[in-house]
């Protein structure tokens, strides 16, 4: 599967940069821009380029100090320097840090895309291992990085209403505590990350699913208030159902597919995510956990890219929410679907693999559909 290009643009020109942007942005293309170093190296922090063009002169920092620096981060991007002042100091440093080409303004576009061309054909040249050790490595701290950004994400919610919450008491209480929680599993998480996914123990009496489901849907409580989304869930199916393997790898399966349906229903007029579960007994008994958004949907031709690192349609994502989740659901042995309309809205399915003797649930005859709202506190 070919991966998107991924290409930074650094220079103090919005019109160059624009005009770079515009020309270099394509089907399989992504090009972002930044207008100083600084915001350069921020951008080169928190995403994965492949190519980067920047200018040698920049207001805040030197063009090739930026290269440096996002190289912490993108050991393996392809650097190519763009200037109207260049000098035999400044290309005796470009040569030393491995600077693929130095253009002279003024250069014609087709320079540009014809330089860019050639630096995509060395980096695929480059030892395969090389690239993988880097991939990883990168993958490896956006995981992490990403994966708290969950928890984050429940605090602020917790926080800006407990600011709109100031003269009561009791919700005020209820908030902080929100916010310890999520505080105490940014901990869980920055300790567990660490550690190969599936290298825990494993529980041997099974996870139940149901306390699980519920605490994972609480976490984004003060979230969904903040953003006005309501949470419909019809969970209770499930009574005592029991599943075997790791507690946390399920909450991390979970949890990325919730937080990806609050982003997916940015800006949608109509906020609903409906999360069930279904019990289903085939040849091989599976329990059913499905998250319905009401969000913008995705289009039929991307969704065999959905799972790949990197992959988004969002502006400012990372593309590895559905990439973490569908990692730990390999290993763990699940299935993660999804079908979506644009427009509409999307359904991610997740189907776990249990023991029917040992874990069907003693009440499930009663076909227990009792629904829940969790409703906007704005509403």
């Amino acid at each position: 599967m070919e991966s998107l290009l991924r290409i930074l643009i650094v220079d103090d020109d919005p019109s160059i940069c624009k005009a770079l942007a515009l020309d270099l942005s394509r089907k399989g293309v992504w090009v972002e821009t930044a207008c100083d170093g600084k915001t350069g190296i921020q951008l080169g922090s928190c995403n994965r380029y492949d190519i980067l063009v920047t200018d040698l002169i920049l207001p805040d920092i030197n063009g090739l100090e930026v290269i440096k620096q996002i190289r912490r981060y993108l050991p393996g991007i392809v650097p190519i320097v763009i200037t109207g002042n260049a000098n035999v100091k400044s290309t005796v440093e470009a040569l030393r840090i491995n600077v693929f080409d130095f253009l002279e303004k003024p250069f014609t576009l087709q320079t540009l895309r014809d330089t860019i061309a050639r630096a995509i054909e060395t980096r695929n040249a480059h030892s395969l291992t090389s690239i993988t050790e880097s991939n990883a490595a990168f993958l490896n701290t956006q995981m992490i990085v990403h994966q708290i950004n969950n928890p984050l994400s429940a605090i602020m919610g917790s926080a800006y209403l407990a600011m709109t919450h100031l003269n009561d008491a009791g919700s005020l209480e209820k908030q902080m505590n929100n916010i310890v929680k999520s505080t105490f599993e940014v901990a869980e998480i920055s300790r567990r990350l660490f550690e190969p996914i599936g290298n825990s123990a494993m529980d041997s009496a099974g996870i139940l699913l149901q306390p699980l489901l519920d605490n994972c849907i609480a976490v984004f409580e003060d979230l969904f208030a903040f953003k006005g989304i309501q949470c419909e869930k019809d969970i209770l199916c499930l009574g005592d159902t029991r599943v075997p393997g790791d507690a946390f790898c399920y909450e991390q399966m979970v949890k990325n597919l919730i937080s990806n349906a609050i982003d997916a229903m940015v800006g949608s007029r109509e906020k609903r995510l409906t999360v069930q579960a279904a019990i289903e007994i085939a040849r091989e008994p599976f329990v059913s956990i499905t998250l319905t958004d009401t969000g913008c949907g995705i289009p039929s031709d991307c969704l065999k890219d959905i799972f790949a690192p990197g992959h988004t349609s969002k502006p400012n994502g990372s593309g590895l929410g559905l990439y973490i989740a569908q990692t730990i659901a390999k290993i763990m042995n699940c299935h993660i679907l999804c079908e979506s309309r644009v427009g509409i809205g999307t359904t991610f399915s997740l189907r776990i693999p249990f023991d029917s003797a040992v874990s069907f649930p003693k009440n499930e005859a009663k076909k227990n559909t009792h629904s829940t709202l969790i409703r906007s506190a704005n509403s």
